[in-house]
């Protein structure tokens, strides 16, 4: 994932805002990875394809996991930030939406 796309991602979410107190997220979305892999690799070898695919299922395997650990507003967005953005279905993103907003939440308020 590049840092491109999890600004335009996190911006997404941000300009369409979505609100907190909606009915959260309960189920992990599924995900078309191989496709978005291969939508990536462009004109790269298998081998980026390969690991793409390996990112993506050690990150579903996290999500899974920790699902029902985090929060319902922060599973709402990440959800919707991820879904909303046309040909991009990545649980690379997902979990790192997911990891940034806990981390947000963690952080003093001024």
């Amino acid at each position: 994932m590049t840092k491109a796309r999890l600004l335009l991602i996190l911006l997404a979410g941000a300009v369409l805002g979505w609100q907190t107190g909606a009915v959260a997220a309960r189920d992990l979305p599924r995900f078309d990875v191989a496709r978005t892999c291969r939508g990536e690799a462009a004109d790269r070898a298998k081998a980026f394809v390969d690991a793409c695919l390996a990112d993506e299922q050690k990150a579903q395997e996290q999500l899974t996991k920790g699902w029902d650990k985090f929060a319902p507003d922060i599973r709402q967005t990440c959800v919707g930030t991820a879904t909303s953005i046309a040909g991009i279905q990545s649980y690379v993103e997902l979990l790192t939406c997911i990891e940034m907003g806990t981390a947000a939440k963690k952080m003093p308020q001024n």
